[in-house]
């Protein structure tokens, strides 16, 4: 995978993560214990690293 179809692929999901957090916010899911217990917005380092070692391994491989 490409840096840039990373960085479009990492800037996708971050837009996701960012709307769903919104919706457990605005609490529209059903379940209110889950709302109040999930908060999105900590996945965005998961996600960056997982892409950071994509990009790191598949750099290796070259």
């Amino acid at each position: 995978m490409s840096r840039a179809n990373l960085g479009v692929f990492e800037a996708n999901l971050l837009a996701i993560l960012e709307a769903i957090n919104e919706l457990v916010h605005l609490e529209l899911l059903i379940d209110a214990e889950f709302a109040a217990n999930v908060n999105f917005l900590s996945l965005r380092n998961l996600a960056s690293n997982e892409l950071f070692f994509i990009a790191f391994i598949n750099e290796e491989e070259l």
